[in-house]
């Protein structure tokens, strides 16, 4: 039977790194916090609903900061101050399945992440 997969694409945060309960807590502090900054509100339940909301509407933190007239990279700045080698954990049954796939077709990284944080991120996992 012909191979009709060519190429498979992975995202690195949830995807190739297990994001814990821990890590979301983090992120979750750091983007509330952010858009706080951002409208000038302190953080409670509203300010994260209105967040929330936003998110839904854009479908990613980066376009939904974008969205307030931010830089494309902000997200990013805020979310590369979280300290992600106590948050990653490794999952070795990723890279057994990686390399059973590598030999079926083409693989690589789709992500936002700079490639210094991939590259950390990788070697943590």
């Amino acid at each position: 039977m012909e191979n009709k997969i060519k190429h498979v694409w992975f995202d690195v945060g949830g995807t190739l790194t297990i994001d814990t309960p821990e890590f979301i807590e983090a992120h979750d502090k750091i983007k509330y916090q952010a858009y706080a900054d951002v409208v000038g509100k302190p953080v409670s339940q509203e300010l994260k609903d209105e967040l929330e909301a936003l998110y839904r509407k854009h479908g990613s933190n980066s376009a939904t900061f974008s969205s307030l007239g931010l830089p494309s990279n902000f997200w990013m700045q805020q979310y590369d101050k979280m300290d992600h080698e106590k948050y990653y954990q490794p999952n070795p049954s990723v890279y057994k399945t990686l390399e059973s796939l590598k030999s079926i077709c083409a693989i690589s990284l789709f992500t936002n992440i700079p490639l210094d944080g991939i590259e950390k991120s990788l070697k943590l996992s």
